[in-house]
């Protein structure tokens, strides 16, 4: 198995330096939580404080993951996970943080911890990871003009979409249903036209042909027999005058 990645959070050089305010509050342990969202986020962390130090630097601090992959990337630092969701997103990893603070503090309190990466410290989530969606408006560019909206959206199925499969079997008039298909039958060659024809009608662009002939042998000969239900059908179809 080959690992592949797929994209890498890279600091800027005017975030290779970390802030010696925030500094100060991680080792005095007045941040209450910090939020890790990817391993790049931790390792770019430990770029900026020093690998052999985050562990000293947050060990008075709760420390919150999105994931086990992000857990992992912590620990391999040393850095002891606390909260961890058991969904990896952003709301989950909020309502992790909430829970875990509920059962001891008010609800007031829990938010006002939740809001403690305000200031300052938000900056610290810029050096972390520079990978942020910042857009004040979006355009909308892919539902802009019909054409483009209909280049883009989710699949659509329509009767162009599909061809129908048509079980031809020998004789006239026939029209057999398959017992274990309701619905479905087995059809002479000229029902078969008129099953085709009402396909076609309805925006079907084809059909698949399955012939079932009134006897076989060792060598199949059926498949090369021009009088055969599948050879004779298109042959009909052609005499009826529709495409398909």
């Amino acid at each position: 198995m080959t690992e592949v990645v797929a994209y890498r959070t890279i600091l800027e050089d005017s975030q290779r330096e970390g802030d010696p305010d925030i500094y100060g509050m991680l080792l005095e342990g007045r941040v209450d939580v910090v939020t890790f969202t990817s391993p790049s986020a931790v390792r770019n962390f430990a770029k900026i404080y020093g690998a052999d130090q985050v562990a000293d630097l947050l060990k008075n601090t709760v420390v919150a993951t999105i994931g086990p992959v992000t857990a992992d990337a912590a620990r391999q630092l040393a850095i002891p996970v606390t909260i961890q969701p058991t969904t990896y997103t952003i709301p989950a990893l909020v309502g992790a943080i909430a829970a875990h603070y509920a059962p001891a503090k008010s609800t007031k309190t829990a938010s006002n911890h939740l809001c403690v990466l305000r200031g300052k410290i938000a900056d610290m989530a810029t050096q972390i990871s520079t990978a942020r969606l910042a857009l004040t408006r979006r355009p909308r560019r892919l539902r802009r003009t019909e054409a483009i909206r209909s280049l883009v959206r989710e699949t659509r199925l329509t009767p162009d979409c599909f061809i129908l499969p048509l079980f031809v079997c020998e004789g006239r008039g026939v029209r057999r249903e398959v017992s274990s298909m309701p619905g479905v039958f087995q059809l002479s060659v000229d029902e078969a036209v008129k099953e085709a024809a009402a396909a076609k009608a309805d925006g079907v662009p084809g059909v698949l042909l399955f012939g079932l002939p009134d006897s076989k042998d060792a060598t199949g000969s059926k498949a090369s027999d021009p009088d055969a239900p599948v050879q004779h059908a298109p042959c009909a179809r052609s005499s009826a005058r529709f495409p398909i």
